[in-house]
């Protein structure tokens, strides 16, 4: 880890992270509830950096803005190259960090946006897509850790368990900021 980053991070805190939209639906029921040759592909793309500058009543602030999807997929039919689509959940997630001092280089920031706001958003995201996946009456899908080694392109695994008709998603604490 350079120098910049690490004092980047020792002078970064998080102030937000919130959901900006997301699309939960389900293309190919039948193909679902089937199960068979199921795969999950899953992808997640950094959409944009906004850095705001020090103000006198505000710290410089950076917000990173991520896409991030998954899409369960059947066996190919037709064309190989394009998967059979049985629904997808996507959704875009950012982070808001104030920075205390200056704010560093642009490649710093872009650095800091691959491996710790990824890390920051990655247990919302996999909350999103295991509750998604209940409501829709999918099978469970279960993200993994995120892991550093990992960064450009992680998979997700799907659970063999079936989620019956009556099962309603589990009750989650709220955390409040004070």
């Amino acid at each position: 880890m350079n120098e910049s980053l690490r004092d980047l991070l020792n002078g970064v805190e998080l102030l937000d992270i919130h959901m900006d939209g997301f699309v939960a639906r389900t293309d190919d029921r039948a193909l679902i509830r089937q199960g068979e040759g199921l795969r999950l592909l899953g992808t997640h793309n950094r959409d944009h950096i906004t850095i705001r500058p020090a103000t006198e009543e505000t710290s410089a602030q950076i917000e990173v803005r991520y896409a991030m999807g998954v899409m369960l997929a059947g066996p190919v039919r037709d064309n190989p190259e394009e998967p059979t689509k049985a629904g997808v959940i996507e959704c875009h997630m950012v982070a808001t960090y104030a920075v205390s001092g200056s704010l560093p280089d642009h490649q710093t920031i872009e650095d800091f946006a691959q491996t710790s706001v990824l890390f920051n958003l990655w247990p919302y995201w996999r909350q999103f897509v295991q509750e998604s996946s209940m409501r829709l009456q999918w099978p469970i899908i279960r993200i993994p850790l995120f892991k550093f080694t990992h960064t450009m392109h992680p998979t997700a695994s799907v659970s063999k368990e079936s989620p019956s008709r009556t099962r309603k998603p589990p009750n989650r604490a709220r955390i409040s900021r004070a």
